[in-house]
């Protein structure tokens, strides 16, 4: 919430959904298609701010979202105002 803002949910999973929009084919081909990332965005989402302290980067863990061969993923979500 201090990084993006009093909506942080809403933020953070558009701005996953976005980079999943963005993902090369053969990756995004491994996701699961009943994956509702808005569900999955809470207090206890694993996270860390990019090196260069723009975005909040969301990660997600192996076999979460997509198939063990697309490995853990990670979306970087841009803090307003950076």
């Amino acid at each position: 919430e201090d990084l993006l803002g009093a909506d942080w949910r809403a933020a953070a999973a558009a701005g996953v959904e976005a980079g999943i929009r963005a993902l090369p084919a053969d990756k995004a081909s491994m996701l699961f298609a009943d994956t509702d990332i808005g569900s999955l965005i809470d207090e206890n989402r694993p996270f860390y701010l990019s090196p260069d302290g723009t975005g909040v980067v969301i990660v997600f863990d192996k076999y979460e979202i997509a198939a063990g061969a697309a490995g853990s993923l990670e979306f970087t979500v841009p803090i307003p105002g950076k």
